[in-house]
């Protein structure tokens, strides 16, 4: 996300010093099917809702947009389908799960953490990797000092981002904005039956009129925060299939793993991703 306390650019940054030309290539080879939509958010339901009304009462320019990352059903982890079919919440909350749990996520969270976890008004948010995996995101949970869930059902999750959870909960802040994650189930495509996780992000100035969004169209600032959000849906959509919520119980390691372990280090002993009882 753009606008937080550690920018997507400082992250990327980090990476690709660590990394150098390596990290490049296996950043692209790793998010190759994560796709950017058009995105027209005057079009889109979201911009309907009372929460961006409330947060956005001018009608502010928005910096927006869209990323799209489409998986055969076959690939996805067995019971969160099932739960998903039978009207049930596990497979969005994996994916919810999945993204704030990520290496690729984990930068932001640690710096979040070393800052802000020790205070006492903050220890009912969510700040390490086992709890942000048992999480269900209920409306209400405060993720790392910086993003709280506002709504949730069982094909979408909208949380709001920019500040601080504690800051102006009810009203505009100076700069604002709403992710949304969703997944949606396909049957019918043309080729096989596939589930299209999606990453929706929208940031604006709330207080006062603005004639302009927080980020520039084609800042560097936006295309990092793009690289960041591949990044995370990458590894999020990853955490929905058998493969990535197995990984490290026995399993041999894929080209996946590999990459991944290119890019952030090796993994971390393994944790069981959002398997619910």
């Amino acid at each position: 996300m753009s606008r937080l306390k550690l920018s997507p650019l400082k992250l990327l940054s980090t990476a690709a010093l660590c990394g150098g030309v390596g990290t490049i290539g296996a950043f692209r080879w790793w998010t190759r099917s994560c796709q950017f939509e058009p995105y027209d958010p005057s079009r889109d339901v979201l911009s309907q809702t009372p929460f961006y009304r409330r947060f956005n009462p001018n009608k502010n320019p928005t910096f927006h947009d869209l990323c799209v990352r489409k998986v055969p059903l076959s690939q996805l982890d067995p019971d969160l389908l099932r739960d998903h079919d039978e009207g049930g919440t596990k497979l969005i909350e994996a994916f919810c799960a999945a993204v704030w749990a990520s290496r690729a996520y984990a930068i932001q969270r640690r710096y979040l953490q070393q800052r802000y976890s020790a205070s006492p008004a903050l220890a009912h948010q969510l700040w390490r990797r086992p709890e942000l995996l048992r999480s269900h995101y209920d409306v209400g949970t405060e993720i790392t000092n910086h993003f709280v869930v506002l709504s949730k059902t069982p094909t979408a999750i909208l949380l709001r981002c920019g500040d601080s959870p504690l800051n102006t909960p009810h009203g505009p802040r100076a700069v604002d904005g709403l992710f949304e994650l969703s997944v949606t189930i396909h049957r019918e495509s043309a080729d096989v039956p596939v589930a299209e996780f999606r990453m929706k992000s929208l940031f604006y100035f709330g207080v006062d009129v603005a004639a302009s969004s927080p980020i520039a169209p084609l800042s560097l600032e936006g295309w990092a925060h793009k690289r960041y959000v591949k990044l995370l849906l990458e590894e999020a959509v990853r955490g929905c299939t058998p493969q990535g919520q197995g990984h490290g119980q026995g399993q041999p390691q894929s080209s996946w793993d590999n990459v991944r372990e290119a890019v952030f280090g090796p993994a971390p002993a393994a944790q069981k991703a959002t398997t619910r009882e």
